[in-house]
């Protein structure tokens, strides 16, 4: 597989240097446990680094790999493009009993934020979420 899609100026260079100092050893035990894996569940799969290391590293698995923020899913539709054993989906994680989340950038230690971002629960009654925040509702 060819290199991977990285974004100038953001936190995606600092990304693919962790996913390469601790997937390998990850993965290599992995497949030492003799363990069956069929399926990774890649949730908060930013721009799809990890995805990629898992999908090639574990190819007999399918990655489903989750990532909620706009920029970061194009980013990992890229990078998981052509690897037949993913499956990217703009989605998120959340607390059991949650019907709405938000989308929120929780960092202040990044100058390049695309690696921060967190779900959280709303109120019930909360239908919108103001700058440019990225909200939903369980079952839509």
């Amino acid at each position: 597989r060819s290199g991977l899609y990285v974004r100038p100026r953001t936190s995606d260079h600092q990304v693919v240097a962790q996913v390469a100092h601790e997937y390998p050893s990850l993965v290599k035990a992995v497949l030492q446990s003799g363990l069956p894996v069929r399926a990774v569940l890649d949730a908060g799969a930013n721009a799809g680094y990890s995805t990629q290391a898992l999908a090639t590293g574990l190819p007999g698995s399918y990655v489903v790999a989750l990532e909620p923020e706009a920029d970061n899913y194009a980013m990992l539709r890229l990078n998981t493009r052509g690897l037949p054993n993913t499956l990217p989906l703009r989605a998120a994680l959340w607390a059991p009993g949650a019907t709405h989340v938000q989308l929120y950038n929780g960092t202040n230690t990044h100058t390049a934020r695309q690696w921060q971002f967190r779900t959280l629960p709303l109120a019930a009654e909360a239908d919108t979420v103001g700058g440019g925040s990225w909200a939903a509702r369980r079952g839509q």
